[in-house]
């Protein structure tokens, strides 16, 4: 991590978090055309794979302020002392926790900004007109069967 700044490293670990919240807010949203839910643990699956390989090698891909934490406060009770504390000026705090954190809310707010457009959104609240178009949407027309010598037009 020598070769990479704090902000850098900072930006790879809000960067990370945000494609991952944007993606499982993308797979599990009802309205956006989901996969099959048998395929939505290997959609998450090939995506922490793919942002292990690619983000993983520079800050330790946390993606979860308790993932980094919770192995700093056992290596400290374990008797490292405050070096584990004092890393390069304070990197636990902003990289690891504050990155994470910041990312997650980065990738909500383009999520719901840009792509959710369900009632419950902050940004993109449907209008009056959207929403009593969508209530009175038309039923389903049912299927006739075609028998021998009848045209259905």
């Amino acid at each position: 991590m020598a070769h990479l700044s704090d902000i850098q490293c900072f930006f790879s670990e809000a960067l990370g978090t945000a494609i991952l919240l944007l993606v499982i807010l993308a797979v599990t949203d009802k309205q956006n055309g989901p996969p099959p839910s048998g395929l939505v643990p290997l959609v998450l699956f090939i995506l922490i794979l793919g942002q292990g390989a690619c983000l993983g090698m520079q800050t330790g891909f946390a993606l979860n302020p308790a993932r980094d934490l919770g192995s700093r406060l056992l290596c400290w009770a374990a008797g490292y002392g405050r070096q584990v504390w004092t890393y390069r000026y304070q990197y636990w705090l902003y990289t690891p926790v504050l990155g994470p954190i910041v990312g997650a809310i980065l990738g909500t707010v383009i999520y719901d900004g840009l792509i959710f457009t369900g009632s419950e959104s902050i940004f993109n609240k449907p209008d009056t007109v959207t929403r009593r178009h969508r209530s009175k949407a038309p039923e389903k027309a049912s299927c006739k069967t075609i028998t021998s010598g009848e045209d259905v037009v």
